[in-house]
């Protein structure tokens, strides 16, 4: 840029230069004499005569027409009849049209640089170039030939170096360094030229990389791929490009040198050993395949992966009892169950089933029977809701049904049917139901305050009974979880609304009221009635799926799974409520989870 404030500023010197003369010696017209005829001697003027005709010489040497015409305009004044007036006359006045025609040139070749300088294409700076090779040819004299000369190298140069990024575009990348050397020969170069030269081969080596370790990867001959990588690898600078290359040279040595593949051998195959003896499988495992991959006709490589497979599957085996054995300690059965179940996939040891059977049968059992009256035989059955996961709501109900997943992390026992009026009876000694009491129907009329009052008085007989058990309402995503068992459908039966009076109570079925529990058939996990008859009390507090949990006591509670009395779509497995806790009504109940 400094290049071009120079060469405009040359430029506009020599305009207001010849301004400058121009006005200066048009202000000596008012003192030069009149030629006066005398008889007296010789003519006074002579003197200014040789000086106007020099004057008009010199200007026109130096290119200055205007100043040549304006000195010659004084001879003439001086000495109208002098020939030199009628010789020089034609020639400055071709020279001043021709200087006007360069500075018109000249003026459109400036206000197109400024446009380049903006742009920096190729056929910016193109036209650039055009329009100074034109002012060049227009120059009267030698200054404006060296101007527009000195203006025509520079445009050269940003034209080339335009070009040379159009080639590197493209991939052309000697092209393009090509023309950034026919643009750093001009005078003056600017830096960032030289800059872009550099990246510019780092480019081209890395083009000529990518090119000869294309050509390698697709050899199939070993030997000849080895020769092409040692081409390829002086072309390699990048870091991955530097190790990709000596991988492939040490890889594809053996192929040339048989007895360094020997060498190899013997390496991997002490390596693989030392490391099998450590403990260190991973290493050995690669020790072992490294020599098999070097000698593929030798069976010891093989034979030895075979024992570094015996020994991970030892090792796993050892692990996964551990594992066992901690998780019992901790008694977390289910982890236990399934570290021995891990176990035994991998070696069948009779100690292991025996203690996994235990497990399973004493802290695990598929049904938990409480017997709450003895003299009467009263019971509550639970069925094993194993752990897991599930995509909790449904993408096509209600705005607080949002699908998400949901672990369950640990197992759990849920009673087979809504809490009954007997089990109620025995437990709290009162009558709450709004229904006739008869004892299989559904305990209702009960606030979610009046569940944790059962609670309060029923887990104490669980502990008795049941030593190292509790009690509790399921939470909501347990509720959920277990209605659903394992199906996806909006009903645990399916997706058909039909169906319901077929497996569970609502208004479809026109009852007036709860009905007898478990004379619908059970879903896939073995609970009755978790569609309709009497909705259920989950233990949470009711909030959207995506809020962050509150530290302030609920303001309402969630229960689940719909009545009698409401409609199919209402009994949805995802299909949440809520309500005070101190609600109750005839369409209201729960059903109780062991843990």
């Amino acid at each position: 840029m400094k290049k071009w404030a120079i060469l405009g500023g040359v430029a506009v010197v020599v305009i207001v230069a010849g301004i400058v003369v121009y006005k200066m010696t048009r202000t000596e017209e008012v003192v030069v004499p009149r030629v006066v005829e005398t008889t007296k001697g010789p003519d006074p003027n002579l003197a200014r005569i040789a000086e106007f005709a020099q004057l008009v010489e010199t200007y026109e040497a130096k290119g200055d027409v205007k100043d040549a015409l304006f000195a010659l305009a004084q001879l003439e004044k001086l000495a109208p009849g002098d020939p030199r007036i009628a010789a020089s006359r034609p020639r400055l006045t071709e020279k001043l049209r021709r200087l006007e025609a360069w500075q018109t040139a000249h003026q459109k070749a400036d206000v197109e640089r400024k446009d380049a300088l903006r742009a920096n294409t190729l056929a910016v700076w193109q036209k650039v170039v055009d329009l100074c090779t034109e002012a060049e040819k227009l120059a009267p004299g030698e200054k404006q030939q060296t101007l527009s000369r000195s203006i025509l190298t520079v445009s050269k140069q940003y034209r080339d170096w335009a070009q040379a990024r159009d080639e590197e575009r493209k991939g052309n990348f000697a092209a393009a360094l090509d023309l950034v050397a026919q643009a750093l020969a001009a005078p003056e170069p600017p830096a960032e030229l030289a800059t872009y030269k550099t990246a510019l081969e780092k480019r081209k080596r890395k083009q000529e990389f990518d090119r000869a370790a294309s050509e390698a990867r697709k050899e199939a001959v070993a030997a000849k791929a080895y020769e092409l990588w040692q081409k390829a690898k002086p072309l390699a600078e990048e870091e991955k490009d530097v190790a990709e290359v000596e991988a492939k040279l040490h890889m594809l040595k053996v192929a040339v040198d048989p007895a360094e593949r020997d060498r190899r051998f013997a390496e991997s195959v002490k390596a693989g050993d030392a490391a099998l003896k450590a403990g260190d499988l991973d290493a050995a495992e690669k020790a072992f395949k490294e020599a098999q991959r070097l000698k593929v006709t030798e069976l010891a490589p093989g034979q030895a992966l075979l024992r570094v497979a015996a020994a991970r599957t030892l090792k796993s085996y050892d692990a996964a009892v551990a594992e066992a054995r901690a998780a019992e300690e901790k008694k977390q059965w289910a982890d236990a169950i399934d570290a021995y179940d891990r176990a035994i996939k991998l070696k069948v040891e009779s100690a292991v089933v025996a203690r996994r059977k235990e497990i399973e049968q004493t802290h695990r059992p598929p049904k938990i029977v409480l017997v709450l009256n003895e003299q009467s035989g009263l019971k509550m059955e639970f069925v094993l809701i194993r752990r897991g996961s599930y995509l909790m709501g449904d993408a096509q109900g209600n705005a607080d049904e949002k699908p998400h997943e949901v672990a369950i992390a640990k197992d759990f026992w849920m009673q087979t049917t809504e809490l009954t009026q007997a089990h109620w009876g025995i437990v709290m000694e009162t009558k709450p139901w709004m229904s006739p009491g008869i004892p299989h129907l559904p305990v209702e009329g009960v606030s979610w305050d009046d569940t944790q009052k059962f609670f309060d008085k029923f887990v104490p007989m669980v502990r008795d009974r049941l030593p190292g058990r509790t009690a509790s309402l399921p939470t909501e995503a347990e509720w959920e979880y277990a209605c659903r068992a394992g199906t996806k459908s909006r009903w645990s039966f399916g997706n058909d609304e039909e169906k319901m009076d077929v497996y569970g109570w609502s208004s479809a079925a026109k009852v007036k009221g709860p009905q007898t529990v478990a004379q619908k058939p059970a879903n896939p996990w073995g609970l009755f009635d978790m569609h309709g008859n009497v909705a259920e009390w989950c233990s949470d507090g009711y909030g959207l799926y995506d809020a962050a949990p509150s530290v302030e006591i609920p303001t309402f509670r969630v229960y689940r799974g719909g009545s009698w009395n409401d409609r199919p779509i209402n009994c949805r497995s995802s299909k949440r409520e809520r309500d005070v806790p101190t609600k109750s009504s005839l369409f209201l109940g729960f059903r109780a989870v062991l843990r």
